[in-house]
């Protein structure tokens, strides 16, 4: 997402997950959500979810790898 959607990110990602890492370089915001269960995208507890909540805010997402 782009750097300047950081904050609004920051407040849906809480809704799932106090664990997520966020980075930003060149523009671009960066989420890392852990999964150290080593879990499948369609396994995760709330992956597919995180990601509608994202679009629904009107977050425009420029990536995701699950």
């Amino acid at each position: 997402m782009a750097a300047a959607d950081l904050a609004r990110t920051r407040a849906v990602v809480g809704r799932f997950t106090d664990t997520a890492r966020f980075s930003v370089a060149d523009g671009s915001a960066h989420l890392v959500v852990p999964n150290p269960d080593g879990l499948q995208v369609d396994e995760h507890p709330f992956l597919g979810d995180l990601v509608r909540a994202l679009r629904a805010e009107g977050i425009p997402l420029r990536s995701v790898v699950g």
